[in-house]
C-alpha cells in the first residue's frame, strides 16, 4: 500500500492537485481526508473521466459522438479553471454526494485484522455490485493509512495457486465468463468517443479494434497526467492519442507503443479454455485489470478482469 500521508488530500484541495497526485504515484484513486485525517470518501480515476465528458459536452452542445476528429479539433479548447474546483465544489456540480452514506458504510472499518476475504467481499464485490467500483480501498493500521489495490490481491493469490483448490482449474467457459459484453472503438474513431463509451456505460476501459480484430486496450489509467490544456488532444483518433498522450507528472512525451501490447511486450488477451489460476497469474504476471477473451480471429468475445475473479472467489467461499 501507500502511506496517506502521500495519497491522501483534503476536501478542499483542487481537483487538478488531485490528480496530479494520482499521476505520480500511478495511483488509479486518492483518499478523500477530513481536517482530523478521516478517509471520508474516494477519489478515482473514473472521475477524471467523468470531468472530461461534461467539459466536451458543455463546449460541443451536442452529442460528442456526432462530430470528425477535424470538427472536434476546430471546435475543443483549452479551459485554463476546469480543475481549479475543489473536491467539494467539483462533487457538488457532478451531484455526487460526499460522505455518501453508502460509502461510508465501510471505509475507515478496515484494519490490519480484518479478513481478506472480507475485504474482498464488502469493500469490492459489493461496492462493484452498487456501482460504485473502486479499486482502493483505505487500511487503517493507526498510525498510517495505508491502501489496498485490486492488484494487491491478485498478486498475493498468484501466490498462493495451489491453496485454490478445485476452483483454480475451472475454466473461463465453465465459469460463464466467456461471453461477457465488451464495449469496443474503432482506433480510427476520436478519443473523444472512448471517453464518452467509457462515461455512458461506467466501465474503465474499451477495446481498440481494426476491422473487429483486438488491436489494444484503453484503460481511463491512460488519462492520469491528463491536463485542462490537453483537452484538444481528444480530437485525435485513438491510435495517435496514444502515441502523443503527455504525461503532467514529467512533462515529456513518452514513446510510441503499439497498442496490443502489454507492459512487459506481451497482449492483453487469453482463450476461453484458460483456467481461473492462469487468468489470475497473467494477471498478476502483466501487472494488468482485464485480459480479453479472443477467439481464432483475435476478435474481442469477452472480458475478464480482476473484480470477476473477486467475485467468483467470494462465490465458491460461500
Amino acid at each position: 500500500g501507500i502511506n496517506a500521508e502521500y495519497m491522501g488530500i483534503r476536501e478542499t484541495t483542487s481537483i487538478g492537485r488531485a490528480f496530479d497526485i494520482m499521476a505520480q504515484y500511478d495511483s488509479h484513486a486518492c483518499m478523500i481526508m477530513n481536517n482530523v485525517k478521516e478517509v471520508v470518501d474516494i477519489l478515482d480515476i473514473k472521475d477524471l473521466v467523468g470531468l472530461l465528458y461534461t467539459e466536451c459536452h458543455q463546449q460541443l452542445n451536442s452529442d460528442t459522438t456526432s462530430f470528425t476528429w477535424v470538427q472536434l479539433a476546430r471546435e475543443l479548447k483549452p479551459r485554463s479553471d476546469l480543475m481549479n474546483l475543489s473536491i467539494q465544489e467539483y462533487f457538488s456540480d457532478h451531484n455526487r454526494s460526499l460522505r455518501d452514506p453508502t460509502i461510508q458504510s465501510y471505509i475507515n472499518k478496515i484494519n490490519s485484522y480484518t479478513p481478506l476475504i472480507s475485504i474482498i467481499q464488502d469493500g469490492f464485490v459489493t461496492s462493484s455490485q452498487k456501482g460504485l467500483k473502486y479499486r482502493g480501498l483505505p487500511i487503517i493500521y493507526n498510525p498510517p493509512i495505508r491502501a489496498i489495490f485490486h492488484q494487491n490481491i491478485i498478486s498475493f493469490l498468484s501466490t498462493k495457486l495451489n491453496q485454490l483448490g478445485s476452483i483454480g482449474d475451472v475454466t473461463i467457459q465453465q465459469l460463464g465468463l466467456a461471453q461477457k459484453d465488451v464495449y469496443s472503438i474503432s482506433k480510427d474513431d476520436p478519443m473523444l468517443n472512448a471517453i464518452t463509451l467509457m462515461h455512458q456505460q461506467s466501465v474503465r476501459a474499451v477495446a481498440v479494434t481494426d476491422g473487429g480484430r483486438l488491436v489494444g486496450n484503453l484503460s481511463a489509467s491512460d488519462l492520469l497526467g491528463f491536463t485542462q490544456e490537453d483537452i484538444p488532444y481528444l480530437a485525435l483518433n485513438t491510435d495517435k492519442f496514444m502515441q502523443a498522450k503527455r504525461h503532467r507528472c514529467t512533462g515529456s512525451l513518452p514513446p510510441a507503443l503499439p497498442l496490443h501490447l502489454g507492459k512487459r511486450g506481451q497482449p492483453y488477451v487469453i482463450t476461453s479454455s484458460a483456467t481461473l489460476s492462469e487468468v489470475i497469474s497473467r494477471l498478476a504476471s502483466l501487472h494488468v485489470h482485464r485480459l480479453y477473451v479472443v477467439n481464432t480471429l483475435f476478435e474481442a468475445i469477452s472480458v475478464i478482469t480482476s473484480t470477476d475473479v473477486l467475485r467468483v472467489l467470494v462465490t465458491r467461499c460461500k
